[in-house]
C-alpha cells in the first residue's frame, strides 16, 4: 500500500495569533497601556505616550511573530539558562564510576 500525502490547513499547525501577535504579547501591551492610563491617570500626556507605545512597540511585536510566533516563549526559556557552563567540574569534585556496559565496550 503506497503512502499518501494529504495536505493539512496552515491553521492546524500554527499557533493562535490576536491581532498579529502572540498571546503573550498582547496580554503585555494590554496590561502596559492599561496600567499606564489608569494608574498614572487619564491624562492627556498619559494618553499620548500609550498611543506612542501602541504605535511603537505592537507593529515590533507583530514583525516579531510573523518571523516565529513563539519568541516570546523562546526568549524567556533562554533566559532561565546559563550564559556559560563550565567545561570541567572543579578540581575535587567527585567522579563519578564508569556505567558497566561502557567500560566493557572500551
Amino acid at each position: 500500500m503506497p503512502l499518501q500525502k494529504t495536505p493539512i490547513h496552515a491553521a492546524l499547525c500554527r499557533p493562535v495569533l490576536f491581532a498579529g501577535v502572540a498571546p503573550g504579547f498582547l496580554f503585555f501591551e494590554v496590561s502596559a497601556v492599561f496600567l499606564l492610563l489608569f494608574e498614572a491617570g487619564v491624562h492627556l500626556l498619559t494618553a499620548g505616550l500609550a498611543l506612542f507605545y501602541c504605535l511603537c512597540f505592537h507593529p515590533l511585536a507583530v514583525h516579531l511573530c510573523g518571523k516565529d510566533p513563539q519568541i516570546a516563549e523562546l526568549y524567556l526559556r533562554s533566559l532561565r539558562n546559563a550564559d556559560h557552563y563550565a567545561a570541567a567540574p572543579a578540581l575535587r569534585a567527585p567522579v563519578r564510576p564508569v556505567d558497566p556496559a561502557l567500560a566493557a565496550a572500551a
